[in-house]
């Protein structure tokens, strides 16, 4: 019997068993939403990096960057890769019944005791699923073929562009541990001005599209956003008629890979080893005439570090290179879809963080490690709060939520992990002080204020039997008065009482 039909059986009786399904949600309350929340700078950081040729693409000059940071351990970075692998090939792989070869590797970092580099062969996961069960991974990188890349609606199906739930199910049940992450892809060759269907901008919007989706509906951590980064570049002053491309699909050695490698470090290994900007590395050994081919030099290495951080820090939109400095400057700003917060451009947020009121939900860790957040004030229409939402911002010292307590909901102890519930002040409508002291992650506030939340500037401070008005500068910081009275909160007067 020929071998690939035998595997396509095999592999139709298992899209039957279902062996993997699982169900989704259009709430930020989804599917993989309970995952662990990644610490990039955590001791022994081990990372997998489950992908196709694109994974290639953006780890080639891993090694070289590192070396030339001094980042020689302290970390494992793995990377499984299968030429044109989708999520459904993947998920063939761990059950034996892909038509393929596949590799394991170490691309940087140290090694992992157990985690075997090597090739598997076809009908054969048992080297993938060794890496899985032997990892012990804490963070774990995925992507979606090119060809299905620009398709979320395709993902969570069971055609050969789907599978992403059972591929998460089997992430989740191997590596409970992990949190997971995923590529933003770069875009296929082609005219980068023109924004006409089927051109590289507009696919690479695309792509951008179908990740904000992700970031919606399924518990993914982290983007790294190399396609956006590639796109920063190729509309820059360096680009040629080749995209950095050598074949309209794949990034080019130099620069093209390059672009994808900075964007990598920025997204993962920064935080542990600082930015990529003024990395030493370059590479004038390399054949210009080749299609796509540019040498990384200190005047292609700057552009391409910008293009990379700045993707950073707007992964869903394009940024000029030569607007460097003033994109750092700039303010956080949000990133909504189907009016919810699933990200923020720029800078982190500081002072005051006013969730607009068209704001019905704010997903998954949307806001973790946001130190310099003082205050935070929540609106009446919003209706879910991700998993790790506000993680990790330990100077808030008040929140104001505006949610009456007949449509309060529970969230889980993990949205304000890390705020110090004995010393902040939860401020909530006038009646809903018993809501909140009864629901779940709400009542874990030591000090629940209600009052009345809405502008009183026409009421005087003595129709409450108060006398003392509390003002907050614009970080959020107190400079006046005590607990009860009448709060200035962006110049807007608040009545509350204890």
């Amino acid at each position: 019997m020929n071998m690939k039909f035998l595997l396509g059986i095999l592999c139709l009786n298992f899209l039957v068993t279902g062996a993997y399904a699982t169900s989704l949600s259009d709430s930020t309350n989804v599917s993989f939403a309970d995952i662990p929340f990644h610490n990039l700078t955590k001791d022994s950081l081990k990372i997998l990096d489950i992908g196709n040729s694109y994974t290639t693409d953006a780890t080639h000059y891993i090694p070289q960057i590192t070396n030339a940071a001094g980042a020689i351990g302290g970390y494992s970075l793995y990377s499984a890769v299968r030429s044109s692998a989708s999520y459904k090939s993947w998920v063939n792989i761990y059950n034996d019944c892909d038509f393929m070869e596949y590799r394991v590797n170490k691309v940087a970092g140290d090694e992992i005791e157990g985690v075997n580099a090597g090739v598997g062969e076809i009908g054969d996961g048992v080297l993938f699923r060794q890496a899985l069960e032997r990892g012990n991974w804490d963070l774990i990188i995925i992507h979606q073929v090119s060809l299905y890349a620009n398709d979320f609606d395709l993902w969570g199906g069971d055609t050969a562009g789907g599978y992403l739930n059972e591929l998460l199910t089997i992430l989740c049940e191997t590596n409970p541990q992990a949190s997971i992450g995923i590529y933003l892809i770069h875009s296929y060759r082609g005219d980068y001005k023109n924004n006409t269907e089927g051109s590289s901008l507009a696919r690479w919007q695309n792509v951008a599209d179908a990740i904000k989706k992700l970031k919606l509906n399924y518990g993914i951590d982290f983007v790294i956003p190399y396609g956006t980064a590639a796109q920063n570049l190729r509309a820059s002053s360096l680009n040629d008629e080749y995209d950095f491309s050598y074949d309209g699909a794949h990034l080019s050695d130099g620069i093209g890979d390059y672009v994808a490698a900075c964007c990598y470090w920025e997204a993962l290994l920064a935080p542990r080893f600082g930015s990529i900007i003024g990395n030493s590395w370059r590479y004038t050994n390399l054949n210009e005439n080749t299609a796509g081919v540019k040498k990384i030099t200190d005047e292609t290495v700057s552009f391409a570090q910008k293009a990379a951080v700045l993707a950073m820090r707007n992964m869903y939109q394009l940024t000029d290179v030569d607007s460097f400095d003033t994109y750092m400057q700039l303010p956080a700003e949000y990133v909504c879809y189907d009016n919810r917060i699933i990200g923020y451009n720029y800078n982190k947020p500081m002072g005051c963080i006013t969730i607009p009121d068209s704001i019905v939900g704010i997903t998954r860790g949307v806001f973790n490690d946001c130190k310099e957040v003082r205050r935070l004030i929540l609106p009446a229409g919003l209706r879910s709060l991700g998993n790790y939402a506000f993680n990790n911002c330990t100077a808030i010292e008040a929140i104001t939520s505006f949610i009456p307590g007949d449509e309060l909901f529970p969230i889980n102890e993990s949205v304000f992990n890390g705020v110090d519930k004995s010393a902040c002040t939860l401020y909530v409508p006038y009646g809903s002080k018993e809501a909140y002291t009864s629901t779940d992650g709400w009542k874990d506030f030591y000090n629940v204020v209600e009052g009345d939340l809405s502008d009183i500037s026409e009421i005087k401070s003595d129709d409450w039997n108060v006398d003392t008005e509390i003002v907050y500068d614009m970080n959020g910081r107190r400079t006046k008065g005590s607990t009860n009275g009448i709060h200035i909160i962006n110049g807007k007067k608040v009545l509350v009482k204890q």
